[in-house]
């Protein structure tokens, strides 16, 4: 059934079985997916979504293609999801001695739980509840220059955060939307870096962008260069480093063990 919809809303989808036993629907994505077991047709590859790719011995399906089924699932999220609005969780932080309460929306965290591990650009590109940005504009300094608003949304990372790597809380790597990170009480590198930079983009009104490095993320801004600050070059422009989780970094700050590593991309 989930196939005949898919096919007629003119979606690429196909079923197969594994194991010989078991029917299952494979997914392309427009997007690389690393949790599920995949298979190369045609040199697109089709997911198995919550299959795991040592559950899988031996995989047949058809050759027909369904020529009104032209358009690739989009993992990317353009517009904010309504899921409804009447299951909230108070989430607390105490900030310059002030408390902020933020209304996170169960129905989206119950949501975000079924998402495919997927590119970090689905994570950064999504839109964020505008309705957790009202709470903290209230307590988070509006009125002063980009620098010290953004030194302020840094302190506000450092201060009310906790971090710890996702191997230790998850068992694996997984990737929070900014939600999540606000729901969920630790975070890793790369959680903190989305949801400081929605806060920075969306607060100050600068531009953030994540900066990728082997084994770390990080986030630069659109910040006056003094001379002295870690900055990276993107598209011919300079971005200053600011690392949300590194506890008591500065903008232009760069983790120690960071300075002799060369970021692989920026976005």
């Amino acid at each position: 059934m989930q196939c005949f919809l898919m096919n007629h809303r003119g979606y690429k989808c196909r079923m197969g079985i594994i194991n010989d036993r078991e029917l299952v629907l494979l997914l392309p994505f427009n997007t690389k997916v690393y949790s599920f077991y995949h298979i190369l047709i045609n040199d697109i590859p089709y997911y198995i979504p919550e299959k795991k790719e040592f559950a899988v011995n031996k995989l047949k399906t058809y050759s027909r293609e369904i020529k009104f089924a032209t358009q690739t699932p989009d993992l990317f999220l353009h517009t904010p999801l309504k899921l409804g609005q009447n299951k909230f969780s108070r989430k607390e932080f105490i900030f310059n001695k002030k408390k902020i309460i933020l209304p996170v929306n169960e129905h989206l965290i119950d949501f975000y739980a079924t998402y495919p591990t997927c590119d970090l650009r689905v994570y950064a590109s999504a839109p964020i509840d505008t309705t957790l940005l009202v709470p903290l504009r209230e307590v988070l300094r509006k009125d002063s220059s980009g620098h010290t608003h953004t030194c302020e949304i840094l302190r506000f990372m450092h201060a009310c955060f906790k971090h710890q790597s996702d191997s230790i809380v998850w068992g694996r790597e997984r990737y929070f939307f900014a939600e999540e990170s606000l729901y969920y009480p630790y975070l890793d590198c790369e959680d903190s870096a989305i949801l400081f930079r929605h806060l920075v983009n969306r607060l100050t009104g600068l531009e953030a962008i994540l900066v990728i490095y082997p084994e770390h993320v990080a986030v630069a801004v659109d910040l006056p260069y003094r001379g002295m600050e870690k900055c990276v070059t993107h598209h011919d422009k300079k971005y200053m480093i600011c690392e949300p989780s590194y506890i008591g970094a500065l903008p232009g700050k760069q983790i120690p063990s960071m300075e002799e590593t060369r970021e692989l991309f920026c976005y």
